[in-house]
């Protein structure tokens, strides 16, 4: 579980750090960069609704067994 949390929490910060890499003049939707960065933004939110998925199981698994 914690390994799971740790790759989102990295690739959260890989994702930022491509978004903030982008240049947004040369956008293009034939090119290449412009991908990566659509793709950074999918990849980006997906992981941060995992985390929060995975963060409130693990609330819900405490709370039962108290």
């Amino acid at each position: 579980m914690t390994k799971r949390k740790l790759s989102l929490v990295m690739t959260i910060l890989a994702m930022f750090l491509t978004i903030l890499n982008f240049d947004f003049a040369t956008f293009n939707i034939e090119s290449k960069s412009t991908w990566i960065f659509i793709s950074a933004s999918i990849l980006l939110i997906i992981s941060i609704v995992l985390l929060f998925i995975n963060k409130n199981k693990t609330i819900k698994i405490e709370e039962k067994t108290k």
